[in-house]
């Protein structure tokens, strides 16, 4: 789960950098073979600027869900609560989300 996780922030993180966005809210989905589905979410103060941020805070979401109770068929990690990459008040002009 943790490689497939790995491959996810890989293709996520330049559609965040080519965006001009930063987010404060990452998201992890897992949806299982029965089609249920669970989200989980951790927000941070400031906008996550670095890859390896945004890699931990997916790590640890699922991390926390390990071992799952069943076979999972989808797993999917987005970054919400967007502003200006340049912005630097904290405050979001807008709501935005981009997640893969």
């Amino acid at each position: 789960m943790h490689s497939e996780l790995g491959k996810i922030v890989s293709r996520l993180w330049p559609r965040i950098e080519a965006s001009g966005m930063r987010g404060r809210t990452v998201t992890l989905k897992v949806k299982f073979a029965d089609f249920t589905l669970i989200t989980r979410s951790r927000s941070v103060p400031r906008a996550i600027s670095q890859l390896s941020t945004l890699e931990e805070m997916g790590r640890d979401l699922l991390d926390g869900e390990m071992p799952l109770p069943k076979g999972a068929r989808l797993l999917g990690l987005g970054i919400h609560n967007l502003e200006p990459a340049d912005r630097d008040d904290g405050v979001s002009a807008a709501q935005f989300a981009l997640a893969i």
